[in-house]
């Protein structure tokens, strides 16, 4: 069973590697997050959302001629890769042609193949029976059976987990 630990190692193998474009699919956007500055180990890490009222061009743009040494995660970043002048900064940056460390982050990610050639995917494990635990604890009530819980939990994200034990 991967766990968190491991999707550090891979975030950070695949960046020793020499991607400057990483993917992570996955519905738990909160626990990526986490782990993502985790793997950063303290850099900078700027989130861009479409809510941020920046275009992902722009953003791009910024990060791309800024000086400052960060990681830019883009949160759900599909409806605006779609634009030519992002596929091109993108694709730029995967080739090392512009500097930056971006992050694709969302539930589902369809990269143009120019871009997608030059990214590298990590997979965000389910989390494990002891990171359930942890979650389930605040939440059982005294007398029950937490392993059972647990068990019971297995397979689920965080969030599912966590929205089953409050029905």
């Amino acid at each position: 069973m991967t766990t968190a630990t491991d999707f550090v190692r891979d975030f950070q193998g695949a960046v020793r590697a020499g991607f400057t474009l990483v993917s992570v699919v996955t519905s738990e956007e909160a626990r990526a997050r986490e782990l993502v500055a985790l793997a950063c180990k303290g850099m900078p890490v700027v989130y861009w959302t479409a809510a941020s009222g920046t275009k992902l061009a722009d953003a791009l743009e910024h990060a791309t001629t800024s000086n400052a040494k960060e990681v830019h995660v883009l949160v759900d970043p599909q409806p605006h890769l779609g634009d030519p002048l992002v596929q091109r900064v993108l694709r730029e940056v995967g080739l090392g042609a512009r500097r930056a460390l971006v992050v694709f982050l969302g539930s589902a990610i369809d990269l143009p193949p120019d871009v997608e050639r030059e990214t590298a995917n990590v997979d965000l494990p389910l989390p494990t029976r002891d990171e359930l635990g942890a979650l389930l604890d605040p939440m059982i009530g005294e007398g029950w059976d937490r392993g059972a819980f647990v068990r019971a939990a297995a397979g689920l994200t965080m969030t599912e987990a966590a929205r089953a034990t409050r029905r």
